[in-house]
């Protein structure tokens, strides 16, 4: 009876989800054009004029994108799909008026493209010349707002279309928001059921609660009914009910969720293409924030708020609002996420002083934690420079991926070269069981999905349980950017009041881990670890590249000269130029991102390293 109910009710999830798009309307009269210039310059230049003869009619079916001197040449693919030259930058705008029928209801635009990964389109949505969200493959549609459904608006999406491709068009897209939320619902318990054992009630209870909902479907006339819309409403209402109606008080188990998009600052995408990825993930983070009140998001990295600051000012200062709120959360200490292996202990610190510079004179004093989730390695000198920099707490993941031997703990006392002990804390998310054999990787991410199963295996697979009933959970379409989807945030919403499961709350980083030092630090249960956590997996980082390693040493020495002779000319009555100096190790500490330095990234992000490191030479020799 069980297997038959769960498989019934899988077989129908698409169905319902597809349900949810009531109608769609083409949009007509669509213009494009590449935009002017060649990266790195238009990465996030303004669109041509409307006049400008550039833009050309697009229709369905029609090919756009790829190289614009020569869109017949098939593009040169690395592995992944990411195209050798870096890609290519292109304009759609079209005018767009929503239905008299359709006001006052949730209204989308969709576009359609082919390619996926690294050849999949990216964009950023403007209404009106406003930022309005990013488009990418997990986020393909965008809600436009109750300003949008009166009279006739121009919209325009800044796209990177590596690759020449059939346009699948644009269309404005009718959603029914209670049979959306009703699919999500579904599916979470399902999942959820999926995490019991056959012995918990709960697991017995919820799915005898969701194939109710589901026989109050009216299907007599089919998905796009006005008769099932309306029982699609019934169903929602006796889930929502039902799921908290027996809701036991007693202790569960916190998850503390906070939406991220973990930046590779460069990786398989040259530096240009980072800037539109900030652009386009802070855009829909921020879109999302309207809808949903609750929603947390953290972002690391200075270096890509800097970006940002001047790529779109206004969007920048939208940002800097939802800091103020307590919501759209600065989080980390240091500059970017650098590699802690080649890395000079000096520029370690440089790390840490240009990062919490930033970031307290942009947003005011934080409470700052070293946030390195994907970096390969981490010297023994980081708790001595985390602890004189008054840093308490350091996160990570990426130790999960050792080969041979898995750490033993998740929550412990980091003990330093000279004695110093800060608070360390992985993250636990995946979703596959523990595995026994304890030389093997577990390989928990930094990307969370926000699945039942996921969330699940985030407090399962925590050793620590003992001492801390409060784990830290971060979801969100990462690597490339692009963040948490509007279907994680319904999950999350589903999974708070979910029986006998751990309780999903939103929230910030900064307080978690205050808790978390007050609960554990002085616990004799928690383990301490003495020296180096070092990563068995991605060796290659010390001789990778060897050319990157060579110009970062010479940098940091020649800046080191540098500050010694500046130093001594301003205390002889000479000009400081220290602010000077200050951008050099700021491209410095830029080429030392965790995905260039070692040697990981692809061959144009090389090629410009060369740039940046023979321009810090220059500064340097100046001084």
């Amino acid at each position: 009876m069980l297997f038959f109910t769960v498989e019934k009710l899988k077989a129908r999830l698409d169905e319902i989800r597809a349900a949810a798009i009531r109608a769609t309307r083409p949009i007509d009269h669509v213009m494009t054009c590449p935009a002017p210039g060649a990266p790195p310059d238009n990465a996030m230049a303004p669109a041509p004029p409307r006049d400008d003869p550039a833009w050309r009619p697009l229709r369905p079916g029609e090919h756009w994108g790829g190289d614009p001197h020569d869109p017949e040449r098939p593009a040169e693919r690395l592995p992944w799909g990411m195209p050798v030259d870096g890609g290519h930058n292109h304009w759609l705008r079209a005018p767009i008026r929503i239905p008299d029928e359709w006001r006052g209801r949730q209204v989308m635009v969709r576009l359609h493209w082919e390619g996926h990964g690294q050849a999949s389109v990216e964009g950023i949505a403007y209404l009106d010349g406003r930022t309005l969200a990013g488009i990418d493959e997990p986020h393909p549609a965008v809600l436009l707002p109750e300003s949008a459904h009166e009279g006739q608006h121009d919209l325009l999406i800044r796209c990177y279309a590596p690759y020449a491709h059939p346009f699948g068009g644009l269309e404005l897209q009718l959603r029914d928001e209670t049979i959306g939320r009703l699919a999500v619902t579904l599916y979470a318990v399902l999942e959820a059921i999926g995490t019991y054992r056959d012995s918990d009630p709960e697991k017995h209870a919820l799915l005898d609660r969701i194939n109710r909902a589901y026989n109050l479907l009216d299907l007599r006339d089919g998905w796009q009914s006005e008769s099932f819309a309306i029982s699609a409403g019934a169903a929602l209402t006796f889930l929502r009910e039902t799921l908290t109606a027996n809701l036991e008080p007693g202790q569960r188990p916190t998850i503390l969720a906070t939406g991220h998009a973990h930046m590779d600052v460069a990786w398989l995408w040259p530096l240009w293409r980072t800037h539109q990825k900030v652009a386009h993930t802070v855009a829909t983070t921020l879109h999302l924030m309207e809808r949903y009140p609750e929603y947390h998001f953290s972002m690391s990295q200075p270096q890509t708020y800097a970006f940002l600051k001047q790529d779109d000012p206004e969007l920048y200062e939208r940002l800097r609002q939802r800091v103020a709120e307590g919501r759209f959360e600065p989080v980390g200490a240091m500059w970017l996420e650098p590699d802690c292996n080649v890395t000079s202990g000096e520029s370690l610190v440089r790390q840490v002083i240009h990062g919490m510079r930033f970031f307290d004179d942009e947003f005011g004093p934080i409470d700052h934690v070293v946030w390195l989730p994907d970096v390969f390695g981490y010297s023994a000198a980081l708790p001595q420079i985390m602890k004189l920099a008054g840093i308490q707490c350091f996160m990570t993941t990426k130790i999960s991926w050792n080969q041979f031997n898995r750490m033993p703990c998740d929550t412990f006392r980091w003990r330093g070269i000279d004695g110093s002990e800060v608070l360390a804390h992985f993250v636990t998310a995946t979703a596959d069981p523990p595995r026994p054999d304890p030389t093997q990787a577990q390989f928990y991410t930094y990307n969370g999905d926000m699945t039942p199963a996921q969330v699940y295996g985030t407090w399962n697979h925590y050793r620590q349980k003992a001492v801390n009933d409060e784990v830290l959970y971060i979801y969100g379409y990462g690597d490339g950017g692009g963040g948490p989807t509007e279907e994680m945030l319904e999950l999350a919403r589903v999974m708070a009041d979910l029986p006998g499961f751990p309780v999903v709350r939103p929230g910030r980083i900064e307080q978690y881990f205050q808790r978390l030092r007050n609960r554990t630090w002085h616990n004799p249960q928690v383990p301490t670890w003495v020296g180096e956590l070092y990563l068995e997996y991605h060796r290659g980082t010390y001789t990778s590249q060897a050319r990157v390693k060579h110009n970062n040493r010479q940098a940091e020495l020649l800046l080191r000269e540098a500050e010694w002779l500046n130093a001594w000319a301003v205390t002889s009555g000479g000009p400081d130029r220290q602010e000077e100096l200050d951008t050099a190790w700021r491209s410095v500490l830029l080429n030392q991102f965790h995905d260039i330095l070692p040697g990981s990234s692809v061959s144009l992000v090389y090629v410009e390293s060369e740039r940046q490191f023979a321009a810090v030479r220059a500064a340097a020799g100046e001084v």
